[in-house]
């Protein structure tokens, strides 16, 4: 039999094609009298209420925006179903809020929705048009807005209230919020919990400043409180509490946090559990944030008593032994973990760890591990970083801390996150007394861009800053640049008869990464110290972040060795076992509380 050919095969031709023509023709056809598109949804009735009737409709008054108030009047004429329908009107305002960058238009449609008084408006078309105002920035239109609802006579005028409150709060623009919030009480609308929300979360945005108190975010935001509790006689919502809560913690005021939380406690017949932990936990972080660990633990104990301790409860008490250098403490709260069958997770086991290692406790972090291991938790890069760290304290020549340091570190290269400056930061405190492994290291985070020195080299002038660097990173970086990076200028008595000035800058205070050991140990006295075991002197100056090397010393130095310097490594590393000993603080007393 011969193969059927297709109809899409060819092209149509003739009559066929007249028609498919006069049907796309039709379909697309612009009516000259209110100069939008005509679709065939137009055409039928019964169809002026479907969606894609009021999207296109929508699209085609915004993209004729020299005649929109013509549209709008034609389109009623003739199309009143598709207007007068509140869900279509919603479905215009839609397009409209998507077309914001036309400002004047959105306006112009909104206004013309407002003012026509044959058009049934309910409540969710007055918010979607009061919010569209707000957005504009047309506070007399938004004004008129809520005229015309009062004239309306609309119920849950609130509601459109709650809407604009919050958007201009979601803007920052908080005093149109408080004047729209005045309105509101002045009208004698009684507010809901949602006006209290959003009112707390306009007074959240607010920047602290230097304002009178009663001008300061926490005191408007209790105002609100007060102010609702009085019109309304309690029954907050457990979310209102926790905002004031946060913002009392971001202002240091814990008291105030607690006695929010007092309060809240009076309502717990209507607070669900998951509520009450939410309380809680905003409150012991507010207490962790104003340095008082021994109160949040009292209050996660009361949590305990009341059965709401949950695995973040945990982690937070964990948190304030860390803080307050309560390792017994902290491994109580981990078997109570177990006991109680509360699942750990990774920042429970991270923090532990923080704290076993602030008081250099190097075998139970590694105990620790291995716990997480078993329970098939993977350690964050932070965790490990801290156990690198702990071994780097606890290290000298003589044990091998540093090999266990070291195995972590490659453990992190395996891992799926990549390696930052802190795993090199804490590696190379590990591999202090281990100069080649830690020179090759250096050199590996130099390759990969993850190890940056600020080296500025000039023909007069040489600068190191040694800034986001620790003690060991310091250290080796120091020698790279002194033995390699520039030896080629230390070979050259030309270049060198042309220098004038070498400096260090190892920061201060703040700015200065790497913890302070006994005796002053630190970044600039580990630099000054290595200055002098090359031979060289440096430069009284009242700079005390950077540190100058006298020219003169360092041009003897280099003639002297044939165009490079010698560092006496053991000399420094004799010098350095005096000071390269962390603080015990194992020592400091143990308050243990009762098992729940």
């Amino acid at each position: 039999m011969p193969k059927r050919r297709k109809k899409c095969e060819t092209p149509a031709t003739g009559s066929a094609a007249v028609r498919l023509s006069e049907k796309t023709n039709k379909r697309t056809k612009v009516n000259e009298d209110n100069g939008f598109r005509k679709e065939s949804n137009f055409d039928d009735p019964r169809k002026t209420a479907g969606k894609f009737c009021a999207l296109d409709f929508a699209r085609d008054i915004v993209r004729h925006r020299s005649s929109v108030n013509d549209n709008l009047d034609s389109a009623f004429r003739k199309y009143p179903e598709a207007i007068t329908s509140a869900a279509t009107i919603n479905r215009i305002l839609d397009v409209i809020a998507d077309q914001m960058k036309e400002i004047s238009i959105a306006t112009s449609i909104c206004t013309w929705f407002l003012l026509h008084e044959t058009i049934r408006k309910p409540l969710r078309v007055f918010g979607r048009i009061a919010k569209i105002f707000a957005a504009a920035g047309c506070w007399d239109m938004l004004t008129k807005t809520f005229d015309r609802m009062n004239e309306c006579d609309i119920d849950g005028k609130v509601k459109v209230y709650n809407i604009v409150i919050t958007d201009y709060g979601s803007r920052s623009e908080n005093k149109e919020a408080e004047l729209l919030y005045s309105r509101m009480r002045a009208e004698g609308i009684r507010p809901d919990q949602g006006t209290l929300k959003s009112m707390l979360k306009v007074c959240e945005k607010m920047r602290m400043g230097s304002r009178k108190k009663e001008d300061q975010p926490v005191e408007k935001a209790l105002g609100y409180l007060k102010e609702f509790r009085a019109s309304i006689g309690g029954n907050i919502d457990s979310d209102c509490y926790i905002i004031v809560i946060n913002m009392s913690a971001r202002s240091g005021n814990w008291q105030m946090a607690l006695k929010i939380l007092d309060e809240a406690k009076e309502n717990t017949t209507r607070y669900t559990k998951k509520m009450m932990e939410e309380l809680y936990h905003s409150s012991m972080l507010a207490l962790q944030h104003g340095m008082q660990w021994e109160k949040t633990l009292d209050l996660f104990e009361e949590m305990r008593s009341r059965k709401l301790a949950t695995t973040q409860s945990y982690t937070i008490a964990i948190s304030a032994c860390e803080k307050g250098l309560q390792w017994q403490q902290c491994l109580q709260y981990l078997d109570d973990m177990e006991r109680d069958r509360v699942q750990k997770n990774e920042p429970t086991y991270g923090i532990a760890v923080s704290c076993m290692a602030k008081a250099g406790l190097v075998d139970i972090i590694f105990q620790l591990l291995d716990q997480m291991k078993s329970e098939r938790i993977v350690p964050s890069n932070i965790a490990l970083n801290t156990a690198i760290q702990a071994c780097a304290h606890c290290s000298n020549s003589e044990n091998n801390l540093w090999k266990k340091g070291y195995d972590i570190f490659l453990q992190i290269e395996k891992g799926k996150d990549p390696v930052d400056l802190d795993s090199y930061n804490a590696v190379l405190d590990a591999l202090s007394f281990q100069t080649k492994l830690s020179l090759d290291i250096f050199r590996q985070g130099l390759e990969k861009g993850i190890i940056r020195p600020s080296s500025h080299v000039e023909s007069a002038s040489a600068k190191l800053d040694l800034h986001l660097l620790s003690l060991g990173a310091a250290e080796v970086c120091l020698r790279w640049w002194f033995e390699e990076h520039l030896l080629e200028r230390f070979r050259s008595p030309r270049v060198m008869a042309k220098l004038k000035a070498v400096d260090v800058v190892t920061g201060w205070g703040k700015s200065r990464v790497g913890e302070k050991r006994k005796n002053e140990d630190g970044i600039k006295k580990r630099v000054a110290t290595m200055i002098s075991f090359y031979g060289l002197s440096e430069i009284p100056q009242s700079n005390k972040g950077m540190i100058s090397i006298d020219i003169s010393s360092l041009r003897k130095s280099t003639e002297d060795n044939g165009g490079k310097l010698i560092f006496d490594v053991e000399g420094y590393f004799k010098w350095k076992k005096m000071y390269k000993e962390l603080p015990q603080n194992t020592k400091i007393p143990q308050v243990m509380r009762k098992s729940g």
